[in-house]
């Protein structure tokens, strides 16, 4: 149970400080705006407003994902379901990279937002790894009480 509960503490770091490095790059959102990456000439010229707001709900849906694994490591929730959050939340990662390396030229995004985020991805699929192993190895309680109750049922005393 112990390594459990590390494993959980070692998600919310991993997923704490992957989003605040791709944060503090460029405010609220991972784009630096500070012209980093050039974009090409003769290129639209994206607003970093239209940028952000496109990048916005993929990291808030990132942040609420992890909000869950933090809930569940405080209440010491089953493998199992440890297994799905922490799942969940590598796809959204996922969404998160997609995102950055689609619009990396056009949002002038800076290759090490897309490199931390991956960093932090490899971390996410390491725990989940981890996590999910744990999750197939915990025992299987039975669903109601066991042993021998029939003298209970019938009313008779042993």
């Amino acid at each position: 149970m112990m390594v459990y509960r590390s494993l959980l503490l070692l998600a919310l770091a991993a997923a704490s400080v992957s989003a605040e490095k791709a944060s503090a790059q460029g405010g609220p959102a991972p784009f630096p705006g500070n012209g980093t990456t050039p974009i090409t000439p003769g290129s639209p010229v994206p607003s970093a407003e239209s940028c952000t707001r496109d990048f916005a709900p993929l990291r808030e849906d990132a942040e609420m994902k992890g909000r869950l694994i933090r809930a569940a490591a405080d209440r010491h929730a089953p493998a199992a379901e440890s297994c799905g959050l922490i799942r969940n939340y590598g796809r959204a990662e996922i969404k998160m990279i997609d995102y950055v390396e689609a619009n990396a030229t056009r949002c002038a995004i800076s290759p090490q937002i897309a490199n931390q985020l991956k960093a932090g991805h490899n971390n996410t699929e390491a725990l989940l790894r981890k996590a999910c192993a744990q999750a197939e190895q915990a025992p299987s309680l039975p669903a109601g009480p066991v042993g021998d109750f029939d003298h209970l049922i019938n009313h008779q005393i042993p």
